[in-house]
C-alpha cells in the first residue's frame, strides 16, 4: 500500500514539472520560444501590376534613337525598368515615365514592375522596342525589265518586300498594298496607250521608306 501511494506522489510531481516548462517556453502570443522558422505571414496581399501606356503598340518600331516607357502605379510603391536598360523610380502622382537610349538598330526588350514598401514586388509587364533606321527598295519581279512593252489593259506589279511593310504605287498610277509573306501584288488599270513612269515605294513599320521604279510602254502590239 506504501508503494502505490509513492508512485502516485511521484507521477504528480513530474506532471507539475511537465506543466511548469510548458508555460516558462511559451510567449505572450502563445508561441514557443524554441520555435525556429515559424514567421508571421504578411498580411499585404499581392499587389497589382503596373500599366504601360506609352508605347501604345507592343512590339514598338521606330527610326529613332530613343523612346520613352510611361504609364500608371500605385502611388507610393517604387517602379522598377530592367531588360536592355535598368532604373528606379518612386511613384507620384500614380504615374511613371523612363526614357531610353539605343545607337544601334536592335530588338530591346524591357520590363517594369512596381515595389511595395514591405519589398514585394508585382507581375511585369513588357515593352518591346524595335530599333530600325532602314529598309531595302521592294524588288519587282513583274514586270522584270524596264522599259516593259506590253498591250494588256490591266498590269499587275508583282515583287518582294519586307513583310508588314506598305507597298505604294506612285507616279503615273496609284495603289497600295500590305506586304505580306514577304509578297506584294498591284493591279494598274490602264485603257489609253502611252508611256508610264511608276514608282513602287516600301514603306516599312519604322516610316523608314525606299523605292523601286520603271516604265511601262502600254502599246498596241503588231
Amino acid at each position: 500500500m506504501v508503494q502505490m501511494v509513492g508512485i502516485r506522489s511521484i507521477l504528480k510531481l513530474i506532471g507539475g514539472i511537465a506543466t511548469l516548462l510548458l508555460f516558462n517556453g511559451c510567449h505572450a502570443g502563445g508561441k514557443l520560444t524554441g520555435e525556429a522558422g515559424l514567421e508571421e505571414p504578411s498580411l499585404e496581399a499581392s499587389i497589382p501590376q503596373a500599366t504601360i501606356t506609352l508605347p501604345a503598340t507592343n512590339p514598338f518600331y521606330t527610326n529613332t534613337n530613343s523612346i520613352t516607357i510611361s504609364g500608371m502605379c500605385t502611388l507610393g510603391y517604387t517602379v522598377m525598368l530592367s531588360g536592355a536598360s535598368t532604373d528606379t523610380q518612386p511613384c507620384t502622382s500614380t504615374s511613371f515615365s523612363f526614357s531610353v537610349s539605343e545607337n544601334v538598330d536592335g530588338v530591346y526588350s524591357y520590363l517594369i514592375t512596381q515595389s511595395s514598401s514591405n519589398g514585394n514586388v508585382s507581375n511585369p509587364v513588357s515593352a518591346v522596342w524595335i530599333r530600325k533606321t532602314s529598309v531595302p527598295p521592294p524588288l519587282i519581279s513583274t514586270p522584270s525589265i524596264s522599259p516593259y512593252f506590253s498591250s494588256q489593259a490591266i498590269l499587275s506589279i508583282t515583287g518582294s518586300c519586307e513583310s508588314g511593310a506598305t507597298i505604294s504605287l506612285s507616279g503615273d498610277g496609284t495603289g497600295t498594298t500590305t506586304c505580306a509573306a514577304s509578297a506584294f501584288t498591284l493591279n494598274l488599270p490602264k485603257g489609253t496607250d502611252g508611256d508610264y513612269n511608276l514608282t513602287v515605294t516600301q514603306t516599312d513599320q519604322a516610316s523608314n521608306s525606299a523605292n523601286a521604279s520603271f516604265v511601262w510602254k502600254k502599246r498596241a502590239l503588231t
